[in-house]
């Protein structure tokens, strides 16, 4: 059989929390863990406090599946998220204000009982569903036709 001679990799002694990492010259060099990181004496990494910042977390790599439930509390919700349409409970939640012209159907907000043409309007207190009257008309795919000059 083949003999490997493996006595180049033997130390007798690493210092604690150090690791062995190979350098310019093919060496295994004992080097310090430093940085975001901490190593324990057993090989478990820590991250440091604070080591994970706003610029370190990629776009859309928090999901809901990695917020526990009941951990975004209501204070923690701007106070306009709710938006016209929308009603902010005490409680944080949120309901869809289905006086406005909106209703949930199978969890999708859509226009109530609206005819041809209309259009959600603010009236400075909630959006409300309203028809174009006077010289403009609107059909329901967003064309405007001018109906005659008054």
């Amino acid at each position: 059989g083949n003999t490997v001679d493996l006595s180049g990799f033997q130390t007798t002694s690493l210092p604690e929390h150090h690791i062995l990492v190979g350098n310019a010259a093919n060496q295994a060099t004992a080097v310090s863990v430093t940085g975001d990181v901490t190593l324990n004496s057993d090989g478990t990494m820590t991250l440091v406090l604070d080591a994970v910042t706003t610029a370190k977390i990629l776009n859309q790599a928090i999901t809901t599946a990695k917020i526990a439930d009941e951990a975004v509390t209501k204070e923690k919700l701007h106070a306009d998220v709710a938006g016209a349409g929308l009603v902010q409970q005490v409680d944080g939640s949120l309901s869809v204000q289905t006086g406005a012209g909106l209703q949930v159907v199978s969890d999708a907000v859509t226009l109530s009982n609206t005819a041809n043409g209309s259009v959600l309007i603010g009236d400075g207190t909630q959006a409300r569903v309203r028809s174009l009257s006077g010289d403009v008309g609107l059909a329901n795919d967003g064309t405007t036709t001018v109906k005659g000059l008054q």
